[in-house]
């Protein structure tokens, strides 16, 4: 088993954005086969919880940056966990051994930014806004070969 890095995607279906737009470096995901999924049998859907909604957070963190950890989620802890998209479809086929059926834990590695927003202020002038994170990197101890294209 070897920590990965791959891009979520599929963020933008369902409000899922929203859920994206969320995220924090160093947040649990969740990721969890999805073998009935009509669209791709080897689909794995990617949930995303804010560390300040957790009761053990620290624990899912450090089971990731330990190569051997594979990290679980306490029960009270699941419903915090949303959808916020998919590992890609070309990297999710190459899993191997696949994923236990209540999935495996990984963080939010690397934030994605959109375009800078402008807006104008009270006294007329230009200003930035802040830029939406419009996406995420995973970083997960996941079963599949290195160099695995994420």
């Amino acid at each position: 088993m070897a920590v990965h890095h791959v891009k979520l995607v599929g963020q933008v279906a369902g409000g899922r954005e929203l859920i994206v737009a969320k995220a924090n470096g160093g947040d649990p995901v969740l990721l969890i086969p999805e073998p009935d999924n009509p669209f791709d049998r080897h689909a794995v859907a990617v949930y995303h919880a804010p560390r300040s909604a957790l009761s053990n957070p620290l624990s899912l963190v450090s089971s990731v940056k330990d190569p051997a950890g594979v990290g679980h989620v306490h029960p009270d802890d699941r419903p915090q966990f949303l959808q916020a998209g998919y590992l890609p479809r070309e990297f999710a086929a190459t899993i191997d051994p696949p994923l236990p059926e209540d999935g495996i834990v990984g963080i939010v590695d690397v934030i994605r930014h959109g375009p800078e927003d402008w807006t104008i202020d009270p006294h007329g002038d230009l200003v930035p806004l802040p830029a939406k994170v419009i996406g995420f990197d995973i970083r997960a101890n996941i079963p599949a070969p290195e160099g695995n294209p994420a």
